[in-house]
Parts: C-alpha cells; structure tokens; sequence
C-alpha cells in the first residue's frame, strides 16, 4: 500500500468512525427517549397560550367529527396526463387516490404482475375542505365540466375547479361566493400511510415564512416538535422507540403547528404530497396521526395534514405537488430540503444529479 491509499484509508476510516458514533447516539437518544403522552401535549399548548389550545382542542375535534351523509349519489371523475392517474369524487370534490403511472410498487417493468403505485388519500382526500361554516367536508358537488386534464365542480357554495399540470401539480382554483374571511379555512393535502417495509418512513417538513424577528427556516418534524416524538413511524428504523408505554399514545390524535409557512410537505420513503405556495393567509397546519393499535412497539399507520388559512379571498388558487422525491423537480419548486441528506447535502446534490445522468444515457444505476 503506496502513501496515498494509506491517507486514503485512513480518511475513509475517519470516516466510518464517525457514522458510528452517529448512529450509537442516534440509538442511545432512541430508546431512552419517553413517549409524549396526551396531557404532555396538553400542557405544551398551555404554555402557548389559550389561543393555541383552543385550535388544537377544535384540530381534534375535527378529526374526530361524525362524517356527514350526502343523499345525492356520489359520482367519480378521473383525469389523466401521462404522469398520473387521479381519481376525484363528487363528494367534496376532492381527490381520494392517484396512481403514479411511471413508478411500480416493485423493482423491474410495470405490468400486471408489477402494478403503478397508487397513493390512497382515504380519509383526508387532497383538496377536501373543513372550518368553512355550513360545507361539510363531503358536501354532494355537481360535476359541470370535465376533460382529460380539469373537472369543474358547482354547488351553492360556488365552483371548485381541479387541474393536471404537465408532470406531477395539481391546480385546484375556487371561486366561493362566501370568502368566510373569519373563520378557520383547511384544506386537505392528502394522506401518507406507511407500507410493509421496514425501511418505510412517514415524515413531515415544512418552510416557515420569514418574520422581523425570525429567518426563514425548514423544518423536518421528525427531529423538531411538536411532531418529533410522534414521527418515529418505520418498522426497525426507530429502535424501538416507546416499545414499553406505546399504549399511552391515543390512537388518533391531532397536532396543530403554528406559524405562516411557504411550503408545507407530506411524505414517505420515496413520494411527497406538498402544498408549493402556502401565501401570505396561510396561519400554519394541522397534522392528524393514526397509531398502529396492533404493533407491539409505537408505530405510525398514518398521517395526514391539513394547510390552515384566515382572510382567504373568494377566489384562490392552490398547486399540489404529489409525485416523486426526485431532486431536480424539488428543486425548480424551492423544495430541495425534502430530500434530507444532511450535512451531506453539498456532496449529495451534485453525486445525484450526475447518477442521474448517467442513469438517462444507460438505465441502470
């Protein structure tokens, strides 16, 4: 071995070292980490104030509200652009699953064997709204138009009106005849549910607008509260995390997150539902999570988010994307911190975009 394999062994094994030690106080910080358990939550919304509490208190009260029955038969639209396949009820007029026609849930050509993934939004559909006075979530839509590409809802309230842009957005433009400027205004941005694998992961990121007193910042929800200690959903990732007191947590629960955001983020291991433009009436949003009752340690089933609003005008426009964790379409939509490579990510950003550059010219990493 010559003098510069020595440097660079010793350098690579620096750094193996260092991913050690990483990893043992990863896991030392897991398993002694304790559950946050429904009073602890309690008391952290005290300590923001009553205001903070009472959204909170009104988040899980929405979550947990009896559905509402519309009499009229529900009608289902679905519009295609090559990319994705999204299926829309008339029941909210909102979107319940999308199939992403280019990824299969294996490795290897799709086809019967090999199926499309299919993202099931179940029950938070994208675009389903709530806090509206008088709409129930599900409210029965009249079906106006449709198209390849774009379906018009109408009701009494006004028109909803859904877009597939040319990849993986999705449009929804409202022109409501009550803006309800006072009330709290959600709208859905879709469901995560974490699949068999036990590299699986549910996360949440968002990007705080910035104030007079603070930059702005991405948040990932998985290392920041209030989500942290909720967000440590993956099979075997955790270590077993709350393994001993995993009851304590409620089965469903809801967690506000406060503060204007530019982005807001939902993901999985490998596909994001994001809201790409928060605007400036965005108040932050909340995050509702379904516990696996049936896991012997602490697991996260589901999640769900919901961007909340204040002073809306009647007509608004909101774009979705909800497609792949790929580095360059994050990146054109201001999102690149989705992909969370840590302080790696100024060796990572380029590694990527040249694999990817190979991989177009021979399809095979």
């Amino acid at each position: 071995m010559n003098k510069t394999e020595k440097i660079i062994a010793a350098l690579l094994g620096c750094f193996l070292a260092f991913l050690v030690v990483k990893d043992y106080r990863a896991a030392k910080d897991a398993a002694t980490r304790k559950p946050v358990q429904k009073q602890q939550v309690q008391n952290t919304a005290q300590r923001q104030g009553a205001t903070a509490e009472k959204k909170a208190d009104a988040a899980l009260q929405s979550a947990t509200a009896p559905a509402y029955t519309p009499e009229v038969p529900e009608e289902r639209v679905v519009l295609e652009n090559g990319f994705v396949r999204l299926e829309l009820t008339s029941h909210g007029a909102a979107a319940v699953k999308e199939t992403l026609l280019h990824y299969g849930e294996k490795t290897g050509e799709i086809g019967e064997d090999n199926p499309p993934v299919t993202l099931v939004f179940s029950r938070h559909p994208l675009f389903a709204v709530d806090g509206v006075e008088g709409l129930p979530a599900n409210l029965a839509w009249e079906v106006a138009e449709k198209t390849d590409t774009n379906a018009v809802f109408k009701s009494a309230f006004g028109t909803r009106t859904v877009s597939l842009g040319e990849d993986y957005t999705i449009t929804l433009e409202e022109d409501f005849n009550d803006a309800s400027p006072d009330g709290v205004y959600r709208l859905a941005l879709g469901t995560m549910t974490l699949g068999a694998s036990k590299n699986g992961v549910l996360a949440v990121d968002s990007k705080t607008a910035q104030t007079p007193e603070q930059k702005s910042k991405v948040m990932h929800y998985d290392e920041e509260e209030p989500l942290k200690s909720y967000l440590v959903a993956g099979v075997g990732g955790c270590g077993g995390c709350g393994a001993a007191n995993s009851s304590a947590f409620p089965a469903n629960g809801a967690v506000p997150v406060h503060g204007q955001q530019v982005w807001i983020a939902l993901k999985n291991r490998f596909f994001v539902t994001a809201l790409t433009d928060a605007g400036r009436h965005n108040t932050g949003f909340d995050t509702y999570i379904e516990r696996d009752v049936n896991a012997k340690e602490y697991r996260t089933k589901s999640i769900a988010v919901s961007a909340r609003f204040k002073g809306l005008e009647s007509k608004r426009s909101f774009t979705v994307y909800a497609g792949p964790k790929e580095q360059s379409r994050l990146w054109d939509l201001g999102m690149k911190d989705v992909m969370e490579f840590g302080m790696w990510r100024w060796v990572c950003y380029p590694m990527v975009a040249i694999l990817n550059f190979f991989h177009a010219i021979v399809p095979n990493y």
